[in-house]
């Protein structure tokens, strides 16, 4: 598959036990152990949620999402401070809900 053709026809998935991650191998091993021995048993444990980026099949790579929360009020730019609390309309000591980008990781065969 050539990059053009990945980037027309790529599709996100919700891991599910159906998946088949065993020809999957990014550059860095506990990327790899992730995925295949702990993501789908986070999931279900509530603690994220893992999307496989596909095409035609074949897993691309996959991307593990964790929900936060920040702190405005560790925030140093005082503009940008002023401008989230008035869209929010947040106190500086409330937490803001937010998402996290856990773990995320590409194919060697596609990096």
């Amino acid at each position: 598959m050539d990059i053009e053709y990945i980037k027309n026809n790529y599709r996100f998935e919700t891991l599910t036990k159906n998946h088949d991650l065993s020809n999957f191998e990014c550059e860095c091993d506990d990327l790899n152990e992730f995925l295949k021995n702990d993501a789908l048993k986070q999931q279900k444990e509530k603690l994220n949620l893992t999307k496989l980026i596909t095409c035609d099949g074949a897993i691309i790579g996959f991307v593990s999402l964790l929900t936060d929360s920040m702190k405005l009020k560790l925030l140093r730019d005082k503009v940008e401070k002023e401008k989230i609390k008035g869209k929010l309309n947040v106190s500086e000591n409330n937490p803001i809900l937010a998402i996290k980008t856990g773990r995320f990781a590409i194919d060697r065969k596609y990096a």
